[in-house]
């Protein structure tokens, strides 16, 4: 499994390479009037409109200060409506055989634990990094 090491907080989290579209430097957001809370705003690419959140809201940390070291990671899950994922640093692409661990408590966003030679990292469920009815809401966002 290959994944896109990111870190917030001092933190580094994982996302499955195969989730991920692209990765972007931070450009202009535009807010959205209205906007459901966990929605930063949105950018325009190619073309298409891209809702864009912010990962340290999903993890209940502060907002993101968005500087020269913040990327734009697109997520297109299977079914669900692409979304930028506001990420305070992109570290590097790991390729892995490591095993990974499911966690024994009970939580949506963390699909488990692999260790590496750096040490321990939360691999993020980039399918239940929001809810259902936020995905509804982007949806119905992207069709105005």
């Amino acid at each position: 499994m290959s994944y896109l090491i990111i870190a917030t907080h001092g933190e580094s989290y994982a996302l499955e390479i195969n989730d991920i579209r692209e990765v972007l430097p931070i450009m202009w957001i535009t807010r959205i009037p209205q906007a459901p809370d966990f929605l930063r705003g949105s950018i325009q690419l190619r073309k298409e409109i891209i809702p864009i959140v912010d990962l340290n809201k999903i993890l209940g940390l502060p907002v993101t200060q968005l500087t020269f070291a913040t990327k734009i990671v697109i997520l297109q899950l299977e079914n669900k409506t692409p979304f930028g994922l506001i990420v305070a640093k992109v570290e590097r692409i790991e390729h892995g055989e490591e095993k990974l661990h499911k966690l024994l408590r009970d939580t949506t966003v963390i699909k488990g634990v692999y260790t590496n030679h750096n040490g321990k990292i939360q691999v993020l469920d980039s399918c239940h990094l929001l809810t259902q009815k936020e995905q509804q809401q982007l949806l119905e966002l992207r069709n105005e």
